[in-house]
């Protein structure tokens, strides 16, 4: 029978575990795992890049002299439509768990009521304190709620641009140079967003620390203030968690992960902001990232950007919806399983394992070429085999035809293995996800040793 112990991944350690034990914080370290439950949360871009509807990285993609973007958008930030209840509820509904909200992105405008700079919702036209409103709103909603902000800043004078990725190209007329002085102003920021105002904070995504400064005083504060808070590896120390982006991960590993890992991406092959002209990736090419990090133990964070008008336009929540509810139907075969070596005859696929050890779930990630499945090296008529695509247990094209046979190119071997056959038609745009429960001690097989890729009987 498989036995489970705490995976490492949610065991506290180095500065997690030193700041839980300092404070006698097992509330935080129990909620900081929490966030890291295989969990599907939603990414928020928005600021005052949503006007032009191009890019999030508008100003220094355009080279956009500083004083013309201000003087172009900050005037016009309205968003009469801006409702954070009806992203919570969204979210909710696509089955997500938590928020993340860029508080800060690299043009340097923030989305809170800041006294560290005018540059800020509350002192323009949008008049609104807007991490406040969603954060309020997560609350209300049964969501947890995390904080993304900008290293780089394009706006603030002391900050060292020199031309490096998502840098200007230099400094500005005007401008002083000067790390220090930045990072006061970042203190001091960190200090508003984490002090309580805004509640608790699940986690704190911090983003191009372009210049690799060092200073571990940052996530310091955040512990101090927020000991529950997760936070990411892409700030000024080391954090809590990896976040490997635009599924550059491609190692097509099975196995489970050994640290925390929260993976993300945009609906938008293009942008993170609201784009006009949107190139979304497909929901089957989404569903299958979300299989591979999850399965494994890690989050995946999905991105949106909703408009100037403070809406997530219908084109990105029909695709949204499309995920979201595959993902709800799907979501019993990555909560309290573990993901084993790939046992199938197919390409680009994913497996789990239930707790109770006598379940197993099998993702078909890429499609497949026939309708026919070997399941190698199962040798068990498993007691029950249906697709979790369909809403119903009892829908008519939820069960999968399981057969034991001796194919032709296993008629050397004399091995009836198990064989499934899918409807693959009906399932062409999404990733099927196959249930197959089994008498308990019939996958001894799989208990016996690690299968691996290589594996003959694979």
């Amino acid at each position: 029978m498989l036995r489970r112990q705490l995976p490492e991944r949610c065991r506290p350690r180095g500065i997690a575990a030193a700041s839980c034990i300092s404070r006698g914080g097992s509330l935080g370290c129990r909620v900081r795992m929490e966030l890291f439950q295989q969990r599907l949360g939603l990414f928020i871009h928005w600021g005052l890049y949503a006007i032009p509807g191009y890019s999030e990285q508008l100003q220094q993609r355009m080279n956009i002299p500083r004083d013309e973007y201000v003087s172009a958008y900050a005037p016009h930030f309205t968003a009469p439509g801006f409702n954070a209840d009806a992203w919570a509820a969204l979210a909710k509904s696509w089955g997500m768990t938590y928020i993340i909200l860029t508080a800060k992105h690299h043009d340097g405008y923030c989305l809170w009521a800041t006294e560290q700079t005018s540059y800020n919702s509350l002192q323009s036209p949008v008049a609104r304190d807007i991490v406040k409103q969603v954060a309020t709103a997560c609350e209300r909603h049964g969501l947890l709620f995390g904080i993304y902000y900008s290293c780089v800043d394009w706006h603030h004078k002391n900050y060292p641009n020199q031309g490096r990725h998502h840098e200007l190209p230099g400094p500005l007329p005007g401008d002083k140079p000067d790390i220090e002085a930045y990072l006061s102003y970042v203190r001091a920021q960190v200090r508003e967003l984490c002090d309580g105002r805004y509640g608790n904070i699940a986690a704190f995504w911090w983003d191009m620390n372009v210049p690799e400064h060092r200073d571990p005083s940052l996530n310091a504060i955040i512990r101090e203030l927020q000991p529950q808070c997760s936070i990411n590896n892409r700030g000024y120390s080391e954090g809590d968690f990896t976040t490997p982006e635009r599924e550059w991960d491609k190692d097509n590993s099975w196995k489970p992960f050994t640290t925390k890992v929260e993976a993300c991406n945009s609906i938008d092959a293009l942008s993170w902001g609201w784009r006009k002209d949107p190139q979304f990736y497909t929901p089957r090419h989404i569903q299958a990232a979300i299989a591979r990090y999850i399965a494994r133990g890690g989050n995946y964070l999905l991105n949106v950007g909703p408009d100037a008008n403070g809406d997530i336009d219908e084109r990105y929540t029909q695709r949204m919806l499309r995920i979201g509810t595959w993902f709800k139907r799907v979501a019993e075969a990555f909560g309290g399983t573990t993901a084993i070596a790939p046992f199938a005859l197919a390409p680009g696929q994913v497996a789990t394992r239930s707790a109770s050890g006598n379940i197993l779930y099998l993702f078909i990630t890429e499609p497949l070429a026939s309708e026919g499945l070997s399941l190698r090296p199962i040798l068990a008529l498993p007691l029950s085999a249906r697709l979790l695509n369909y809403a119903r247990p009892n829908d008519v094209h939820a069960p999968v035809d399981a057969s034991l046979q001796v194919l032709p190119y296993d008629a050397d071997r004399q091995h009836a293995y198990l064989w499934l056959s899918l409807p693959l038609e009906r399932l062409n745009l999404e990733v099927p996800v196959i249930r197959l429960e089994f008498e308990p001690g019939a996958l001894d097989v799989l208990d016996a040793e690690v299968l691996t890729p290589g594996d003959e009987r694979l």
